[in-house]
């Protein structure tokens, strides 16, 4: 729900990348809103952190790798890259299962 009515981070963060195909993920429509929120707010981390994970999600290696050194400059410690490196996926990670 929040994904649908709350603002653009909502969307970009819970919505578009997140949901499993089946509920209407789109990985173009999340790139669009990841565009948006790093437009709006050049040094928001967890934007980053989701491109990273648009970019492994899609095979690219570098570009993953180029984000996640994207947040570490912004943030070293934020939680959602830490997530990632560490393998844990907790908030999950950027490749398909």
């Amino acid at each position: 729900m929040l994904s649908h009515y709350g603002g653009l981070f909502s969307k970009a963060m819970d919505g578009a990348l997140l949901a499993p195909k089946i509920a209407g993920g789109n990985k173009s429509k999340a790139e669009e809103y990841f565009n948006q929120a790093v437009k709006a707010d050049p040094l928001f981390a967890d934007a980053y952190v989701r491109f990273a994970q648009l970019a492994g999600i899609n095979g690219n290696r570098e570009k993953c790798d180029f984000y996640m050194n994207k947040v570490f400059e912004i943030d070293p410690r934020n939680e959602l890259v830490l997530d990632a490196k560490s393998g844990s996926c907790k908030f999950i990670c950027g490749q398909e299962r």
